[in-house]
This record gives C-alpha cells, sequence and structure tokens, in this order.
C-alpha cells in the first residue's frame, strides 16, 4: 500500500485569513491514516500489540528491537 501527502487549504473563515493547515496523510484510498490512534496505542507498553496489528491491518510492516543499554 502506497501513501500519499495531502496538503489542503480551508476556505478562508468569514472575514478573516485561513490559518496554517497541518499536514494530512492519506492511503491511495484517500483515507486518512489515524495517526492520532495509533499514537495513543503505541504510546502504553500494554497496548503495543493492538498499535502492531493496527499498522498490520493499514499494510505497514513492523519490527520490534530492543534499545541498546546506556552506560
Amino acid at each position: 500500500m502506497r501513501w500519499r501527502l495531502r496538503l489542503s487549504t480551508p476556505p478562508p473563515p468569514r472575514g478573516g485569513i485561513p490559518g496554517p493547515v497541518p499536514p494530512e496523510l492519506f492511503t491511495t484510498t484517500g483515507e486518512p491514516l489515524p495517526l492520532g490512534e495509533l499514537v495513543d496505542l503505541a504510546a502504553a507498553p500494554a497496548t503495543v500489540p493492538a498499535a502492531r496489528e493496527r499498522l498490520a491491518g493499514l499494510g505497514i510492516r513492523t519490527t520490534a528491537a530492543t534499545a541498546a543499554p546506556t552506560s
């Protein structure tokens, strides 16, 4: 699955200038990538397996690696 970055500019608010719009990632089918959901799942060790499952469901491969100990 490929991803694309779409920068969108909403219409200006009445009588004002639009503020900056953050970029969004979309799948090739046009669905937004649920970054907030994925971050929430990956942030807690208990839900990391659910985050990996969700990423796999989106076609994103993940690998687990241990961090090198710091001295």
